[in-house]
Formats: C-alpha cells, structure tokens, sequence
C-alpha cells in the first residue's frame, strides 16, 4: 500500500499588528503527479480531514504532462472538491500545468478543461495573482507566481530578478503577511528580495535520493545536492517551505525520501 508521511513545520509570523489569535493551520498539496492513495484519494482526504486546517494550499505539479499520454486528472478533481466543500482551497500552477497551458497544440484542451473544472467547485486558481484571506484575525494575501518555462529546462542555471516578479504579480506594497505560492524554490533568495513573507514550494522532489548530512542528491534540472531541497529555510525574517512532494513522475525513483503531506502552522 502506498503511503506518506505528514511532516509539519512552526513558524512564527514576526508581525506585533499582524499576529493570528490561535495558530494558522495550512496544509501544503504538491507535486501529486495524478498519484492514488486509496481509491479517488480516499486516504490522503482522510487524512487533511483530520489535520482539520484552516486553509489548503496548492503549489503545483497535481498533473502530469505528457504528450504521448492522456492525462488522468479526475482523482485530482475529486481530491480537490472533497477538500474545497470544508475549506477555502488556493492553488498555483507548476510547470507541468504550465507547459499543458501554453502548449495545446501537444496537450489540447486538457489545463482548459481541468482549470475551468476547478473554479467551478470553488478552488481559487492564482496565475500569476494576489488574493486576501483571512484566518483567526490574521491577515494574508496569498501571490500565486508562474514562473516561465526557462527556469525548469533541464540544466538550467537561469537568474530570476525581482524586476521579472514585479511585471508578473506587482509589488508588495499591501499591509498583511504576504504567502507566494511558487512552485520552483531555487529563486528563494529572489522571493524574499521581492517581499514574501513566507513562500511555499516543492518541484523538487526531495532531491529524489537523500543521503545522510548531505540532504538530496539531484534536481529535475539535474543540480547536485540543491540547496532548497526539502524543509524549512530562513533568509532574514523571510521563511521557506519546501515539501518533498505526494508523487513522482518519469523517473520514479526516491531513496530515503518519503513522499509527504506538510502541515504550516502560523503562530
């Protein structure tokens, strides 16, 4: 039986006007790649159902593209609805519904269908967009940032600037704590440079295979031992969640790395 851990992280929010009541509780989805736990997900629903968050965050990559292959995205949509009837759930693509976006002559009309499918049960879909959400008297505007499709070729060693941010999702400027969604967590430096308080990722895998003191070995853009490779990260006051992600893909290979399901608790 296939299985995953919950792994969960503590942050505190560093804001005096700004502070939540009770702890925030938001649970990370990311990197599912069409993978079943249980039928239609049954195990991973019961599982957030008993988490209870206050809020569900997407980063990306619940798909798979491949041109060779229809996509199977109704586990997807069914995990999705189950969640969204019981909380407000906020999701921001990754490459792989990136690529099936701008490519419909090789994917057709699959992200159109699956994006409209979505909305439609309430899931709030951020493409390259800000939104308010408030919990336990806390204010957050959640970016939802798609990063272009040169950062995620294989051997990419692209520069993401604050510049390019701001033409995507506009500055910072509102007061509240600001959570980007951003699928790739190689640019953190540049994601707490442009402002967010807290960024949530995955994409990586986890490395794929992890060694003891060294962390991940490999990264889809075939980077040795990355840095942000699964976990929490700090630079300054701005904070980085990186899950090891639910699935796999191509290569489906994990060694000592556990798929998983994070739980963010904002104090």
């Amino acid at each position: 039986m296939r299985k995953f851990k919950i792994a969960t992280y503590k942050i505190k929010t560093m804001q005096k006007n700004n502070s939540p009541s009770r702890p925030v509780r938001i649970v990370v989805l990311a990197d599912l790649h069409c993978t079943v736990y249980g039928e239609n997900n049954i195990r991973l629903i019961q599982a957030v159902y008993k988490i209870n968050p206050d809020i569900v965050m997407v980063v990306g990559d619940m798909l798979v593209s491949k041109p060779d292959k229809p996509t199977d995205m109704d586990s997807t949509v069914f995990l999705l609805k189950a969640l969204v009837k019981k909380y407000p759930v906020y999701y921001s693509n990754g490459n792989h519904e990136y690529r099936m976006k701008i490519y419909p002559q090789i994917y057709g009309d699959v992200y159109e269908r699956f994006q409209k499918e979505i909305r439609s049960i309430g899931v709030v879909l951020l493409e390259n967009e800000r939104c308010l959400c408030k919990a336990a008297g806390m204010k957050m505007i959640i970016h939802g940032y798609e990063l272009d499709k040169r950062f995620f070729k294989r051997f990419s060693r692209e520069k993401l600037g604050v510049e390019e941010m701001n033409q995507a999702l506009g500055r910072p400027d509102e007061k509240g704590y600001h959570i980007l969604l951003a699928h790739n967590p190689v640019f953190f430096k540049t994601y707490a440079s442009w402002g967010a308080d807290l960024t949530l990722s995955g994409h990586l895998h986890g490395g794929m295979i992890r060694l003891p003191l060294l962390g991940g070995v490999i990264s889809p853009q075939v980077q040795i031992f990355p840095k942000y490779d699964k976990g929490l990260f700090h630079i300054g006051r701005h904070q980085l969640v990186v899950s090891a992600g639910l699935g796999s893909h191509s290569i489906k290979l994990r060694f000592h790395n556990p798929t998983e399901l994070v739980v963010v608790e904002l104090q």
